[in-house]
């Protein structure tokens, strides 16, 4: 028994310093690499600024920068300028970056039998927006594997290829254990351009309400929901019809939400009846409605409105009221709270916030 207990001790004390040392090594080696980097902007930093500003032609940037070049570490210290430069200078970056080697060297790499490399190689040629990557990013789409899957449409959308926008959203969706909100901001990664894409993809299902299971195998709600929210974020205008048509048909609750959430971003008005969503059964609805008037300032629903104000969830009364505010209903306000009437806390709620005074009638602003 006490030799056991010798024993394991010893084993104890042996791991304990070899994980010690390990630690002590990684350590090292992290602050070696960080020293590297040091020097490797020092030397290259002013080298790439003369280059971006027209100091010294391509030739000579990329000659100097081709004397003691490391590629691993000089993506490292480049990862500052690629988010720093944008539009020409952005351009004129990536080019000497590409004289430099480091796209080949990183193109080789995809072909890597490790799995690490690989996946380091597809995100870095991603951000390098090199398109003759494509073919393999898109086989990689092919993969069973939820991290190649991710880092290949992370890589798409850097790129901003949108040749197989489809096929990405069906894995996302189908073989990766991405969230929504993970997705949505995958999508949002292509820019503005999407939207376009999007659109059609609406138009398509509009026409044939199979097409979203046939093509994506993703229900319908969930993808009118993502596809509507990238609408809201990029404020585009051009979905206006077509969320005016989705609302006259029978959508899902969470579809019809995005929607409301959508249109008050982009912050223009559509024609249609609103009375349903603003007696819809689900408060959401009925508080986006309401907060979507307040802002397109339609008045021919003041009555809706009114009656919203005693509404039982908070939410919903607080936007009613905002509305008739927004409407210029002032008002109406101040005779709820001086008679009391059902919605008056709310009504109060609003003037305050607005540092309206209505103390004895008194009606103009503080």
């Amino acid at each position: 028994m006490t030799n056991y207990l010798y024993i394991s001790l010893y084993l104890f004390s042996f791991l304990s310093l070899l994980i010690f040392l390990i630690i002590i090594i990684y350590h090292k080696m992290q602050n070696l690499k960080k020293k590297k980097i040091t020097e490797y902007q020092e030397k290259y930093y002013p080298i790439i600024d003369d280059y971006i500003n027209k100091q010294v032609s391509l030739k000579k940037a990329t000659n100097m920068m081709k004397d003691d070049i490391n590629y691993e570490l000089m993506v490292e210290f480049l990862k500052p300028l690629l988010k720093k430069y944008s539009g020409k200078k952005y351009e004129k970056l990536k080019i000497l970056i590409q004289q430099a080697g480091i796209n080949d060297y990183y193109l080789r790499k995809l072909n890597s039998n490790k799995q690490k490399e690989k996946l380091k190689a597809a995100s870095i040629i991603g951000k390098l927006e090199d398109e003759r990557a494509l073919n393999k990013l898109k086989q990689m789409l092919e993969s069973q594997e939820n991290l190649v899957i991710i880092t290949a449409s992370w890589a798409l959308s850097d790129i901003g290829n949108m040749e197989s926008l489809d096929k990405i959203i069906n894995v996302l969706f189908n073989k990766t254990n991405m969230t929504y909100e993970a997705i949505t901001e995958l999508l949002v990664n292509f820019d503005e351009d999407i939207c376009d894409k999007l659109l059609d993809f609406i138009n398509n299902y509009l026409e044939d309400n199979t097409y979203f299971t046939t093509n994506f195998a993703v229900a319908e709600f969930k993808l009118l929901s993502l596809f509507i929210d990238i609408f809201g974020y990029f404020r585009y205008e051009q979905s206006l019809p077509v969320m005016k048509r989705l609302l006259k048909i029978n959508l899902h609750e969470e579809v019809i939400i995005h929607i409301f959430k959508s249109l008050v971003k982009i912050g223009e008005p559509i024609e249609i009846d609103f009375s349903n969503y603003l007696s819809h059964k689900n408060w959401v609805i009925r508080s986006q409605t309401a907060k979507y008037l307040s802002i397109i300032k339609i008045n021919i629903f003041i009555d809706k409105l009114k009656e919203l104000l005693s509404d039982d969830n908070w939410w919903v009364r607080y936007y009613a009221a905002k509305a008739i505010w927004e409407l210029g209903h002032i008002d109406l306000l101040v005779d709820i709270i001086i008679k009391n009437k059902p919605g008056a806390n709310i009504c109060d709620y609003i003037l305050a916030q607005n540092n309206y005074n209505y103390v004895l009638g008194d009606k103009n602003d503080i």
